[in-house]
């Protein structure tokens, strides 16, 4: 079973990047991906569910913050639309990833700056980031109490371990895994790089974990680099 997590920083469909991040995915051979940042029209082949489009900024018709896209049909999907801090930034849904039915959840949570100089100018820096901690258990918790394997995955907007970002959030997404028993496959990745994008998991065991380089030719593909992860049923 395998996994691939990353920001695909809006690349449209006709641009430079689109063609080389899709090779980059698909060459890992992943059962499901978790990709914020994407266009609807510019995500590699699969079964793709979507966040809401509205997550308070301006943005072409076609952008999404976070995605979902699996090798097979998903059910029970859910689009957050009750308005922020989780609406456009949370979406779900059950479906095979190897052998098995797992829930997956991904998440793209608020930078550090999100509603200050822009989209909104109503919060101060880190408060979107952390209202979105605050309100994620509301989201979380009715779809994670069926049993199944859990792969919560996204761009969480921290390194692990935390490196510059505000300490008091990092601890609120710690403290979030630790209490519903998620293990952070991503934490140390055994890399080079400033890697933002993550996945926790549970009821799966994490082994090896591969960079999804960001740069070709000296250029960016995308402002962040990815992770593939290798997963296991937990017996």
């Amino acid at each position: 079973m395998k996994t691939a997590v990353w920001n695909f920083e809006f690349a449209p469909p006709r641009g430079k990047a689109i063609s080389e991040l899709r090779r980059r995915v698909t060459a890992v051979q992943p059962d499901v991906c978790i990709l914020s940042e994407v266009r609807m029209d510019a995500v590699p082949a699969g079964h793709a569910i979507f966040a809401h489009s509205d997550w308070g900024y301006a943005s072409h018709a076609r952008a999404r913050k976070i995605s979902l896209i699996s090798a097979h049909p998903w059910r029970e999907t859910v689009q957050h639309t009750g308005g922020r801090p989780l609406q456009g930034r949370f979406v779900s849904g059950v479906t095979r990833v190897g052998p098995i039915d797992c829930v997956v959840i991904g998440i793209c949570i608020p930078w550090s700056f999100c509603h200050v100089s822009s989209g909104q100018r109503d919060q101060a820096r880190w408060d979107e980031h952390k209202a979105f901690i605050r309100a994620l258990p509301d989201a979380l918790d009715p779809i994670t109490q069926s049993g199944l394997p859990v792969l919560l995955g996204g761009d969480f907007n921290h390194t692990f371990p935390r490196v510059k970002s505000d300490a008091e959030a990092h601890q609120m997404i710690v403290e979030l895994l630790e209490d519903r028993d998620f293990k952070l496959a991503t934490d140390a990745a055994p890399f080079e790089g400033r890697l933002l994008n993550h996945l926790a998991v549970r009821g799966l065991r994490c082994g090896d974990i591969l960079k999804l380089d960001n740069m070709s030719d000296g250029r960016q593909l995308t402002d962040h680099i990815g992770v593939a992860a290798e997963l296991t049923p937990v017996a």
